[in-house]
């Protein structure tokens, strides 16, 4: 496997904090092969010339002028991809062990990965305070943190029975400085042959609502066609998940198109739900390094597999809608 150059912190807001700094020693990523997917075709033996936080140049190496003091990394045989941005982690270890008590060395492998904004679907309120205050400094070693704190459900998080509840939450919520409300809408039945129950729909609509009303986005979790374009009725910002239950169809696209809604398609999600013993397997073939050793040797116990499927019961049913998943991917992304 090539090795992969990952800019960090370098593309900023003009007139950020992270802008802000000048002076500083110039960093050169020197003959290094640039990857801009869906822009360019890769270009090799460029030079990057770093600034304090900003990129100052990309241009072919042997047209770059390397400023006097300059740190220089040579690059040869490796890549420069932008920073990758993970809409949908709960930044715990992703398998069937003790919840953790402190996520930040979770979210610190994730910049070593490459990955530069994470998205935290639910985590509880005090990691979420403690995580967006470790993560805000300049030269915090860890991507840029954005969440939910704990979402709307009725199993775990918040449960509100009445519009009037629900409000009360929001309020709350925005108190605490959460980046957006989470929503799940949502019988589990694509998983588990046993329902649950979904929130109640006037409920669902008062979040959303009020979530607005707070100056907050609401996200929710529906992979279940009519459950999304209930949710998109009220007004949701956008979809947690890729749609299972069946082909997508002209009133959806059209919904998430009056809404601006985004789609995170979570198809890693699925592909492992299918076949979770197949899931490590590709793991290793993946991660020659041993980066997610913990993780993939979890999965390969026979004894998590089982574990797994004794709760995602209908495994069945999201193998026979895999292909129902990706082509819905494609048919939202073709539409806009």
């Amino acid at each position: 496997m090539q090795r992969i150059l990952t800019v960090l912190l370098l593309i900023s807001i003009p007139g950020s904090p992270r802008a802000q700094q000048t002076g500083a020693r110039s960093l050169i990523l020197n003959h290094v092969t640039v990857i801009t997917p869906g822009v360019s075709p890769p270009a090799g033996d460029m030079a990057i010339v770093i600034a304090g936080d900003r990129i100052a140049t990309v241009d072919r190496a042997d047209r770059v002028a390397i400023p006097a003091g300059a740190q220089v990394i040579d690059g040869r045989g490796k890549f420069v991809i932008p920073g990758l941005a993970d809409m949908h982690n709960h930044l715990g270890m992703g398998g069937p062990t003790p919840v953790l008590t402190d996520l930040k060395p979770n979210l610190q492998r994730l910049l070593a990965w490459g990955v530069t904004s994470v998205f935290s679907m639910s985590v509880d309120s005090a990691s979420f305070a403690e995580l967006k205050r470790t993560s805000s400094a300049d030269q915090a070693p860890y991507p840029r943190f954005y969440g939910v704190g704990p979402g709307f459900a009725t199993l775990g998080g918040f449960r509100p029975n009445t519009p009037a509840e629900a409000r009360q939450v929001v309020r709350r919520q925005k108190s605490e400085n959460v980046d957006a409300i989470k929503i799940a809408y949502d019988d589990m039945s694509w998983a588990t042959k046993q329902s649950i129950p979904v929130l109640k729909q006037e409920v669902m609509a008062a979040i959303i609502e009020e979530s607005h009303a707070q100056g907050l986005k609401a996200y929710v979790h529906a992979p279940i066609l009519k459950y999304a374009k209930e949710a998109l009725q009220a007004g949701a910002d956008g979809l947690v998940h890729g749609i299972i239950s069946e082909p997508v169809d002209a009133e959806f696209l059209q919904l998430m198109r009056k809404n601006r809604a985004v789609y995170i398609s979570t198809l890693t999600l699925f592909e492992a739900c299918a076949d979770i013993r197949a899931w490590p397997r590709r793991l290793m073939e993946f991660d020659p390094r041993g980066a997610m050793k913990p993780l993939w040797t979890v999965w390969a116990d026979p004894a998590s597999s089982r574990q797994f499927e004794a709760f995602y019961s209908n495994t069945g049913y999201v193998r026979q809608r895999i292909q129902t998943v990706r082509d819905n991917l494609k048919q939202v992304a073709q539409a806009g």
